[in-house]
């Protein structure tokens, strides 16, 4: 008597809701995708974990304009240097 064994259900892999992945492709520096945030309302394209860019669903601008303030801060500072301290600057 032959006895048939059970195959075992995949699962398949599914994403949170407020995630919706538009597109994903793999390249050589890995996966690159296309993602919506629906609870921040942004839609941001990543390489792996780091982000490669984005933009506010709602008025279409850049997710990076937060840095663009923190720069205008820096310059605004006038910066003292003194005998004891040395800074690298990138």
């Amino acid at each position: 008597m032959i006895e048939f064994q059970k195959k075992k259900k995949k699962k398949e892999l599914k994403e949170p809701k407020e995630f919706i992945v538009y597109n994903r492709k793999e390249s050589n520096t890995g996966w690159i995708s296309v993602v919506e945030d629906k609870n921040r309302g942004i839609i941001v394209m990543r390489s792996d974990h780091s982000i490669i860019g984005g933009v506010y669903k709602t008025n279409m601008e850049t997710i990076f304009g937060i840095f663009n303030v923190m720069e205008v801060v820096k310059l605004t500072r006038p910066f003292q240097q003194s005998e004891n301290s040395k800074m690298l600057q990138m």
